[in-house]
């Protein structure tokens, strides 16, 4: 190698590390809890966002101990980007300037960019940027941009402190968890502080202070460091740097592993809907072996008086009456008993150690059209959202059991996925995961399969960007071919308009980096208002359910 070859090397490794680093602006206002790694701190999105990993997942870096050499952004942030900062320019009236930004997942989960603070040149302070309208620019293109919120103002002082069971609307939160802090000098005095911080916050600051909070998505991560950029716009062009990598969602086009050759006999129908017909309240559930009886009607996590841990010993006694070994994650939440269960199917290979997780969530949502007529917080009877996935994993545990499977299966009753508790137990279970560095080989949920409208055959497999769910989905596809030939499955990248992993606890694995797919009816962002009536509703019952749709689609996910 010639002396220019080897000091242009040092320089390539000398930028890399330069621009990896991250810039010394808004993110040195983390707090240093909430810059705990994730295996650590996962707080609900409704209590505070979680950010976007540019990096290394991580998965990769609390199971398998790899980091990344560059911040690596999907190619549609590039797009979006330039077509935002243009934007801004335009609205700040400035033919160039400077940008705080950093990518981040919006509530639809659709990737954006955050612009913080903008300045006009380097040498310049900053600046926030105002709340714009942002209706002129494309529709799910809008960038995400600070909300400014006094203290000293009551309206704005109940966004940031209220507790969400005295907010007027059902999915209203707290802010406080995504607040960034300035005194009355301006001075900035720490951001992004723990949610259980927040009733503390609102009795250190009265009536009467001063205090503005700036509320914006937390900054993204890079290796597991807070991570932003500071974007120079001029004319209509982004100057971007170097070191970012710009890829895009991984495809698949077949599937590489066979499919579990499962018979499903004919009893499987009747079950399926006498477990629906149980777990949804409208029948009493017989105990198999302790001989309880119980009805199960308060299914939401936040209810102090839930019926969730009943249901919970009643899942478990279903898989002992099978031979079947559980596991019980229990904690608490708000004061309130929370469980997991987790049913236990060894693989035939004992050194594999990497189980596959097939999961549901077994509590319920508040009703929509009460809360709206009464404002009280009554659970759904659920008997599409989410008992017929409840259902799916009873019905598998049999089949899968005596299948005699390479890998072994968690089959996983995941609590608290609905708002306000939202993916509490999906959170619990991956917190666990990885602070004991478990691997596992992947994730296939199911979450609503059960209602289907009128001549709409289609169903949906909606899957994470990496190329180990690409597979998998195929794989799913296949299955639907031989178990579904009646509907048509349709594969949904993470990126897609009508993917739905977004509002799932599927979302919690694919932001941690595990391959993961979801099995779920037709219904998405894009359509949602639309085509279910019923979806967060206490009309949500065993009458509304399309047993011939949902069964397929269940056995589906089950191969």
């Amino acid at each position: 190698m010639g002396t220019w070859g080897f000091w242009g090397l040092l320089f390539s490794i000398f930028a890399r590390f330069a621009f990896a680093a991250p810039t010394p602006f808004l993110t040195q206002y983390l707090n240093s809890e909430t810059l705990k790694p994730l295996a650590k701190n996962l707080p609900a999105g409704s209590e505070q966002l979680a950010p976007l990993y540019v990096g290394a997942t991580p998965r990769a870096m609390e199971v398998y101990q790899r980091t990344s050499w560059t911040p690596s952004l999907d190619q549609s942030l590039k797009t979006k980007g330039e077509a935002q900062a243009q934007w801004l320019a335009k609205q700040l009236s400035r033919e160039s300037l400077e940008l705080e930004a950093w990518p981040t997942s919006n509530d639809q989960g659709e990737l954006t960019w955050v612009f913080a603070r903008w300045r006009t040149d380097s040498i310049s302070p900053w600046n926030w940027i105002p709340p714009f309208e942002i209706d002129a620019l494309p529709a799910d293109s809008g960038p995400i941009l600070p909300l400014e919120l006094k203290v000293s103002n009551k309206a704005d002082r109940e966004v940031l402190f209220t507790d969400f069971v005295k907010l007027p609307d059902l999915y209203a939160k707290p802010r406080f968890g995504d607040a960034v802090w300035e005194d009355a000098t301006g001075k900035i005095i720490g951001g992004w502080f723990p949610p259980d911080k927040r009733q503390a916050f609102a009795n250190r600051f009265s009536e009467t202070s001063k205090m503005v909070a700036h509320v914006l998505p937390q900054p993204a991560r890079f290796n597991d460091k807070p991570w932003a950029l500071a974007l120079k716009f001029s004319g209509s062009h982004v100057l971007w740097p170097p070191i970012l990598r710009w890829t895009s969602e991984s495809t698949a086009t077949s599937s590489f592993a066979p499919l579990v050759p499962l018979a499903f006999q004919s009893h499987y129908r009747s079950r399926f809907e006498e477990d629906v017909k149980i777990l949804s309240g409208e029948q009493l559930a017989f105990f198999p072996m302790s001989g309880r009886k119980a009805l199960f009607l308060k299914k939401n996590s936040s209810d102090p008086k839930h019926d969730l841990e009943k249901m919970a010993d009643y899942l478990e006694e279903r898989y002992h009456a099978l031979g079947i070994i559980t596991y019980r994650q229990t904690f608490t939440w708000r004061g309130i008993k929370q469980s997991n269960v987790v049913a236990y199917i060894p693989g035939t290979d004992m050194t594999d150690d990497e189980p596959v997780l097939f999961a549901d969530h077994y509590d319920t949502a508040f009703a929509e059209d009460i809360f709206e007529s009464s404002k009280k917080r009554v659970s759904t009877p659920g008997a599409d959202d989410n008992v017929t996935a409840t259902a799916t994993l009873l019905g598998s545990a049999e089949y899968l059991s005596e299948a005699k499977l390479k890998h072994s299966v968690w089959l996983v009753h995941l609590t608290g996925e609905e708002y306000p508790a939202d993916d509490l137990g999906a959170r619990q279970l991956f917190s666990w995961l990885l602070a004991h560095k478990t691997p596992v080989k992947g994730l296939v949920i199911v979450d609503m399969i059960g209602h289907q409208v009128a001549g709409d055959l289609r169903f949906q497999i909606s899957r994470a960007s990496d190329i180990d769910s690409a597979h998998v989905a195929q794989v799913g596809l296949q299955a639907a071919k031989q178990f579904a030939p009646k509907w048509e499955a349709k594969v949904e990248g993470k990126q897609d308009k009508e993917s739905y992993l977004y509002n799932t606890d599927g979302e919690i694995a694919a932001r941690l980096g595990y391959p993961v797919i979801l099995f779920n009816e037709h219904l998405n962002r894009t359509n949602r208002n639309t085509q279910n009536p019923f979806y967060h509703k206490s009309t949500d019952v065993l009458a509304h359910v399309n047993f011939d749709y949902a069964v397929a689609i269940a056995q589906t996910a089950t191969v």
